[in-house]
């Protein structure tokens, strides 16, 4: 409502413009050049009121180019007196992408100024996201909560408060706000991340198969945090090659500031997991601990773990689980009439699964050679959904 209001706004400030440009030849002046003149006059008018949109737009152009250009206009039209909210736009793309404590100032004035809107709203839930930037969680938290508390949520408020609680260790308080969410049909990308991320944080492994079939082959999200985690749930079942592809296409992904780890951590993990020497050791390390893994911390690694590590071919893993989900099917249809038997088909492989396929060299188990080069992970926070979550400035 108010963004309608403000381009009416808008739209009624260059028809006045506009109409007194026209007045202008219906005014006598006793030479061409003095009409001329009033006319130049009231258009530099015009462009003087309109010249904080005018940066914010030529920002926003450069912006979506990756041209660093776009921070010194977007400053510009700050100090002109944005409306509110253009302001959270620029804001949000300093927190995530360049300067986090000036956008958190400006949020901070946006909350200052108008407390009790809906631009006031948003404005805490951006400064949520800042907080949680400079690892603040405790007080991102309370926030995000407040807003609730007062009858105000939305769905990157609901992201966000997940994603926070995940990284604060409070996953029943996180699950809690996940499946609020699933039966408001809120579940959108960030949220089923999410939802895969307290699966493996509680390793409930066997729940997980659906969620990386839905993210990885259906939605695709375009944050690297999916793709970590997806990853750890191949790394789970012994598909090493699976989660290489995995954490490659998460390594495509867009970073920000407000993610849970950098592009060289999910480069350490593929080095790891692609090379014939070190990959039981750390695939082993990465299963050993789903938690720190799964929020992109660092991990210690036995070089000399990992021998006792079954690795499964894709191949092997992709013939067992059309096998299960056939005979799921037909047990289904079997059951079709029972109305008691409401639980979701169960598409995860165990052992029981791919003993069938197995063979000399599909499921091997391999011997860790030492390497004195391991190296340590990157634990340095470049950046969701958050992180925070698919929050992309659009």
């Amino acid at each position: 409502m108010k963004q309608m209001k403000q381009t009416t706004k808008n739209k009624l400030t260059l028809y006045i413009f506009l109409a007194a440009i026209a007045g202008t030849f219906f005014i006598p002046f006793e030479s061409p050049w003095v009409r001329t003149g009033v006319a130049l006059l009231i258009v530099l008018l015009y462009f003087f009121i309109r010249r904080a949109f005018i940066y914010f737009v030529r920002g926003a152009r450069k912006f979506e180019k990756n041209d660093d250009r776009c921070w010194a206009l977007f400053k510009k039209a700050i100090d002109a007196r944005i409306p509110s909210n253009q302001a959270l736009y620029i804001a949000t793309a300093f927190i995530k992408q360049n300067d986090v404590d000036y956008g958190i100032s400006i949020v901070r004035d946006i909350v200052a100024k108008q407390p009790d809107t809906d631009d006031g709203h948003m404005a805490a839930v951006t400064l949520s996201m800042g907080l949680w930037v400079k690892n603040d969680l405790e007080q991102a938290i309370k926030i995000l909560k407040d807003l609730q508390a007062g009858g105000y949520t939305n769905r990157t408020l609901e992201i966000n408060l997940s994603t926070y609680l995940l990284e604060h260790g409070d996953v029943d308080e996180a699950l809690k706000v996940i499946r609020k969410a699933e039966e408001n049909g809120m579940l959108n990308h960030g949220m089923l991340d999410n939802k895969l991320w307290a699966l493996i944080v509680r390793n409930k492994w066997d729940e997980c198969q659906p969620l990386v079939t839905e993210l990885m082959d259906e939605r695709k999200p375009r944050f690297p945090e999916a793709y970590l985690h997806c990853a750890q749930v191949m790394v789970h079942q012994g598909r090493l090659d699976q989660a290489v592809t995995y954490l490659r296409s998460g390594a495509e992904q867009k970073f920000t500031n407000n993610g849970s780890m950098d592009q060289k951590y999910l480069n350490d993990l593929i080095d790891a997991l692609s090379d014939p020497q070190r990959r039981l050791a750390w695939a082993q390390a990465i299963d050993d601990n789903p938690v720190a893994v799964a929020s992109g911390r660092a991990f210690d690694v036995d070089e000399n773990g990992g021998k006792n590590f079954k690795v499964v071919d894709e191949g092997v893993a992709q013939k067992a689980l059309k096998a299960k989900k056939q005979a799921e099917a037909r047990d289904k249809k079997k059951v079709y009439d029972d109305l008691d038997d409401d639980r979701e088909p169960n598409t995860d492989l165990n052992e029981d699964d791919l003993t069938p396929f197995e063979d000399d060299t599909a499921v091997a188990t391999e011997t860790v050679i030492t390497d004195d080069d391991l190296r340590a992970m990157d634990t340095s926070v470049g950046d969701d959904d958050d992180r925070e979550p698919n929050t992309d400035v659009n």
